[in-house]
């Protein structure tokens, strides 16, 4: 009897995109587009600058939603 498994192609192309994500990371790879683009434009530093608070509350103290 013959076990095919139809998750196995599913597996190794996980399995792939992880290892290429870890070699990225440790630079043995070139960074993707997206990546590079998305390192250019990551806003997070302002939301994480001490003193930044976005506060929802209006004039009278009431949250809008």
């Amino acid at each position: 009897m013959d076990h095919t498994s139809f998750t196995q192609p599913q597996r190794e192309n996980e399995m792939n995109i992880t290892l290429e994500q870890h070699m990225r990371d440790m630079g043995l790879m070139e960074p993707t587009q997206i990546e590079e683009v998305a390192a250019v434009t990551d806003t997070r530093h302002v939301y994480l600058e001490k003193g930044y608070f976005n506060d929802p509350r209006n004039e009278n103290g009431d949250v809008p939603f």
